[in-house]
Parts: structure tokens; C-alpha cells; sequence
């Protein structure tokens, strides 16, 4: 699958980059959990993320409290703003626009900056992703990967 970035309007553009458009890679994707799915989230896809995020209020859409029961927790930071936070874990379904489907372990924190980041335990050991910043506007591509077992 190929995707263009999604482009952000700039509202501030720093004079070293005077484009007033910001490029972003991003999928839409669905949240599942028992028997119930979020409506479309859009997902950063970041390779400079160790795990795959949500916001904690994304959790409450599939009727998940992500501080019942988590299989683990881990502290956060860099990606959030201010000091470490705590994440709580979950094994959840994320759908993707192709009509993929995967079980990934998902962490739920509050202070996340989107509504959900796809990193590289939950995303990118399931997908191969390659980012294309030579065509314009610049565009992605996902091949899932088969696992032999």
C-alpha cells in the first residue's frame, strides 16, 4: 500500500523552512478490544517510537479502562511533553486502511501529543515501511511482513 503524507497547515512557519505546509506519515487506523471498535483515528507512523500509543481517552472508545489490568508497565518520554509518565499495556486489534488486521501489545498514556503513534513494537515488526521524501507531496509504503513461526 502507498500513502501520501498528510499535510498540516503552518500557522507559525519558522524562516529557515517558509513552506506553510507540514508533511506528516499517517495512517488512519481502528482500535478493537473485545467486541468493540473505535471510529478513525489517525496514527503517526514513527520509527523514532519504541511502541505503539494511544491517548488514554482513545481506550474508553472500545470500552477499555487501560489501568484495569495491564500486563505491564513501562515509563515514557521524549515523545511526551514534560517529565516521564507511566504507559499501561494492552493486547489490542489495530485495522489499517488495506483491510490488514493485527493483535499488537499497545500502550495507553495521557499526555501523548495525538491521538495515537504506531512505533516499532506493534507496527513495525508486523510491517515493512519505506518513507519516499523524493516525490511531491512525499509518500510511504507498507508491505506486511509474513512471520514464519
Amino acid at each position: 500500500m502507498r500513502k501520501q503524507y498528510k499535510d498540516f497547515p503552518v500557522y507559525k512557519p519558522n524562516p529557515l523552512f517558509p513552506d506553510r505546509l507540514r508533511w506528516e506519515p499517517i495512517l488512519q487506523v481502528r482500535l478493537s478490544y473485545k467486541h468493540r471498535q473505535s471510529q478513525r483515528i489517525f496514527a503517526f507512523v514513527d520509527s523514532g517510537s519504541p511502541y505503539t500509543l494511544f491517548r488514554y481517552e482513545v481506550a474508553a472508545l472500545v470500552g477499555l479502562d487501560p489501568t484495569k489490568g495491564p500486563l505491564f508497565t513501562d515509563d515514557i518520554g521524549g515523545i511526551i511533553s514534560g517529565p516521564e509518565e507511566v504507559a499501561y499495556f494492552h493486547k489490542v486489534n489495530l485495522d489499517f486502511e488495506a483491510g490488514w488486521r493485527i493483535e499488537v501489545m499497545a500502550g495507553f498514556i495521557k499526555k501523548l501529543g495525538c491521538s495515537a503513534i504506531l512505533g516499532r513494537n506493534g507496527f513495525f515488526d508486523n510491517f515493512k515501511v519505506t518513507f519516499d521524501h523524493s516525490s511531491q507531496p512525499p509518500a510511504f509504503e507498507i508491505e506486511r511482513i509474513t512471520k514464519s513461526i
